[in-house]
């Protein structure tokens, strides 16, 4: 990926962190990919209590966790979405995860257009569908940890790679993230 391929992938990924726009109003439409698989536990996910539901969980040390192996570089601190969020890459393949326990699923603002009611595991999620463009695809995945907490996964994919493949990768993501947070 060129240089100019890697600056459009870390803007869009900037900007599909903190987008804002009114809230969906209708009704659940279903979403692939999300909450057909339940993923066995590791451990006993980590419960709430201290610094806040999170219990200081640092999103680079889950997003590293569920990447472990796939060849992507250690995650580095990316706090655009909240102030514990990770990001990493690798060759045409950008991802973010943002723990926030500020806001809640209910709290989220998408394009209504793209925005998809979804399970996980059990938990209330919600797919946000990106533009398919020249440079790519893209795609988040928010699921709820508590009422005023929830944890966004974003995926962004290079030329020549669609958002239904983004939305593929980060239902994937997702799953592997779950079940190493708290239960609320």
């Amino acid at each position: 990926m060129s240089r100019k391929s890697y600056i459009l992938v870390g803007a869009t990924l900037l900007v599909a962190l903190s987008a804002c726009s009114e809230e969906r109003n209708g009704q659940a439409m279903p979403t692939s990919g999300l909450g057909a698989t339940t993923m066995p536990s590791p451990g006993s996910p980590p419960s709430a209590g201290g610094d806040g539901v999170f219990g200081g969980i640092k999103a680079c040390e889950i997003l590293d966790k569920a990447l472990e192996g796939q060849g992507f570089k250690p995650g580095y601190v990316q706090n655009a979405g909240s102030h514990n969020g990770c990001a990493t890459e690798k060759t045409s393949f950008a991802v973010a995860l943002d723990l926030d326990d500020q806001q809640g699923l209910d709290d989220l603002r998408s394009d209504p257009a793209r925005t998809y009611d979804a399970r996980l595991n059990g938990r209330s999620a919600k797919q946000v569908k990106g533009q398919d463009k020249e440079d790519g695809g893209s795609c988040e995945v928010f699921f709820e940890v508590a009422a005023k907490a929830r944890t966004g996964v974003t995926v962004v994919l290079g030329t020549g790679r669609s958002t239904d493949e983004a939305c593929q990768e980060a239902g994937k993501l997702a799953e592997a993230v779950e079940p190493l947070l708290p239960k609320a």
